[in-house]
C-alpha cells in the first residue's frame, strides 16, 4: 500500500512548533497580553491611590495651615486686647491724676486769692482805727511792709501782690494841698495827680472828686502809678462806686497797669475805709464817713505762677477768663503752650474774686502727658507683636516639617505598596506563563507523536523505490517532530 505525502513549499499552515514560541510567535504574544492585562489594573489602582494620597495630603496641609493661622490670629487679637485694656487703665489713671492735680491747682488759686483779701481786710481795719491825722505814709508803710516781705519770702522771684496802696478821697478843693504834701514826702517837686492821655500819663483834669494812688508800697516798680487818679478810668471808677455802696471788697475787670512794662493783665481789689464810730459801713461814694480805699493789685501771670507752685502743677497750662457776665467773657490769662495740648483732657473750675467770677480751665502739657504716658501699654503691644511674629515663624516651620514628614511617609508607603503589587503581578504573570506553556506543550506534542509514529511506519512499509525518493524528506520531518 502506497501512501503519498505532499508537502507544499513555502506553506505557513500547520501546527505551530515550539521554536515559534521562543521566536516571538503567537504563543509569546498571548503570554505578554495576559501579563499586561494583569498588570494594567494594578497600575491604574496605583495612580488612583496617588491621586487620593495627594488629595488627602492637600487637605491635611490646609488643615494644619488653618490651625496655625488661627493660633497666630488668636495671639494677635489677645495682644491688641491686652494693649487696649492696659492703655485704657493707664489713660484712666492719667486722667484721674490730672483731675486731682488740676483740682488741687484750682483750690490753691482760690485759696491764694482769699488769703490776699483777708490781708486786705486786715489793712483796712487797721487804717480805719486811726484818726485821719494819723493816716500817714509812714504809718501805712509800717503796716504793709512786713506783710509784703513775708509774701515775697514765700514766693521768691515773684510778687504775689504787685503793690499795696491807700487811695484817699480828695475833693477838688483839697487837690493842691494833697499834691504839695506828697511832693514834699516823696521829694518830687513835680508831683501831681495824673491820668491816661493819648501819649501816656498826663496831669489829671479838673473834676469834683479824685481817688489818687496816694500811698503805695513798694515804690520800686510802681513809681508810675503814684498819683494816678483811679476815678479817671471808667472801669476803675465803677469798681470804686460799687465797693463804696456795698462796703465790701470789689475787684475790677482785667486792666493794664500804668506801670506795666510787659503784657500781663492785672486786677485791682478795693476795700472801702469808713471812719465811723458806730462801725457802719457802706453807703455811697459821697458818704461823709468814707475816707477812701485800701487796695492791692495782682498781675495775673505772677498770680498763676505762684499758685502753680511747683511739682506736677508746673506742667499744667492755665487759661483764665472773667465770666461775671456769661454773655461777654473777658480774657484774663492764657498760656501759649495751652494751645498745643491734647483737647480730650481738660478741667474747669470757678474762682470767686470778690464780686467777680473767674473761669479757670486747665490742660496738661505734652511734658505732663509724657510723664504720665502709656508706655507700658505700648511695650505690651510690642511684645505681643513680636511674639506673634515668632509664633507665626515657628508654626510655619513646624507645619512645613510635618507636611514634609507626612509626604515622605505617604510616598514611602505608596512605593512599598506599588512594589508589592508589582511583585504580586509578576508572580501571577509567571504562573500564567508556566500554565500557558504547559498547556501549549501538551497540545502540540500530542499530534507530533502521531506524526512521528506515522513517519516510522512509512519508513518501514513503503517500497524501497519510494523510500529512496522520499527518504530525505521523511527523515527531515522526523527530526523536526522530535526536536
Amino acid at each position: 500500500m502506497e501512501m503519498e505525502v505532499v508537502v507544499e513549499e513555502g506553506s505557513s499552515e500547520g501546527p505551530a512548533l515550539p521554536g515559534e514560541i521562543a521566536n516571538g510567535g503567537p504563543a509569546q504574544e498571548a503570554t505578554y497580553s495576559t501579563r499586561n492585562e494583569a498588570v494594567a489594573p494594578l497600575l491604574d489602582t496605583e495612580e488612583s491611590g496617588e491621586e487620593y494620597a495627594d488629595s488627602k495630603g492637600r487637605k491635611m496641609l490646609f488643615l494644619n495651615v488653618a490651625l496655625a493661622s488661627a493660633a497666630v490670629i488668636f495671639v494677635l487679637v489677645m495682644s491688641f486686647a491686652i494693649f487696649a485694656i492696659i492703655y485704657d487703665l493707664s489713660d484712666e489713671s492719667t486722667r484721674d491724676q490730672f483731675k486731682l492735680d488740676s483740682s488741687t491747682l484750682c483750690f490753691e488759686l482760690g485759696t491764694q486769692w482769699s488769703e490776699l483779701v483777708v490781708l486786705e481786710e486786715g489793712c483796712r481795719s487797721a487804717v480805719s482805727l486811726f484818726l485821719p491825722e494819723l493816716i500817714t505814709r509812714s504809718n501805712f508803710t509800717r503796716y504793709v511792709a512786713p506783710i509784703q516781705a513775708t509774701l515775697e519770702q514765700r514766693t521768691p522771684g515773684f510778687r504775689e501782690i504787685q503793690a499795696w496802696s491807700l487811695i484817699p478821697r480828695v475833693f477838688h478843693s483839697e487837690r493842691s494841698q494833697m499834691e504839695a504834701l506828697a511832693a514834699l514826702e516823696l521829694s518830687e517837686p513835680n508831683y501831681t495827680f495824673t491820668e491816661r492821655g493819648e501819649e501816656g500819663l498826663v496831669r489829671a483834669g479838673n473834676r469834683d472828686l479824685y481817688f489818687p494812688v496816694y500811698y503805695i508800697y513798694p515804690q520800686e516798680g510802681n513809681t508810675a502809678a503814684s498819683g494816678f487818679d483811679l476815678y479817671s478810668q471808667s472801669d476803675r471808677a465803677a469798681a470804686l462806686n460799687k465797693s463804696a455802696s456795698t462796703g465790701l471788697p470789689v475787684a475790677t475787670a482785667p486792666i493794664t497797669l500804668v506801670q506795666e512794662e510787659g503784657s500781663q493783665k492785672a486786677v485791682l481789689s478795693f476795700f472801702p475805709v469808713f471812719l465811723s464810730l458806730d462801725g457802719e459801713t457802706g453807703g455811697s461814694i459821697d458818704d461823709p464817713n468814707l475816707f477812701g480805699f485800701v487796695s492791692f493789685v495782682v498781675r495775673l501771670g505772677d498770680f498763676i505762677e505762684i499758685g502753680r507752685g511747683g511739682g506736677d502743677h508746673v506742667n499744667l497750662a492755665v487759661l483764665v477768663d472773667d465770666v461775671t457776665n456769661p454773655d461777654e467773657p473777658i480774657w484774663l490769662f492764657e498760656e501759649d503752650r495751652a494751645k498745643a495740648v491734647r483737647s480730650s483732657y481738660g478741667h474747669e473750675c470757678r474762682i470767686l474774686a470778690n464780686d467777680r467770677e473767674w473761669r479757670v480751665r486747665i490742660f496738661p502739657t505734652e511734658t505732663y502727658l509724657d510723664e504720665h504716658d502709656s508706655s507700658s501699654a505700648f511695650a505690651v503691644l510690642g511684645m505681643g507683636l513680636a511674639l506673634t511674629v515668632m509664633l507665626a515663624a515657628v508654626l510655619a516651620v513646624l507645619v512645613w516639617l510635618y507636611h514634609k514628614s507626612e509626604m515622605t511617609k505617604e510616598e514611602l508607603a505608596r512605593r512599598m505598596q506599588a512594589e508589592q503589587r508589582l511583585m504580586e503581578a509578576a508572580a501571577e504573570a509567571t504562573k500564567a506563563k508556566a500554565e500557558f506553556l504547559a498547556n501549549m506543550s501538551h497540545e502540540i506534542r500530542t499530534p507530533l507523536n502521531g506524526v512521528i509514529g506515522t513517519t516510522d511506519i512509512l519508513l518501514t512499509v513503503l517500497p524501497k523505490k519510494v523510500m529512496e525518493e522520499y527518504d530525505t524528506e521523511l527523515n527531515q520531518l522526523k527530526m523536526c517532530a522530535t526536536m
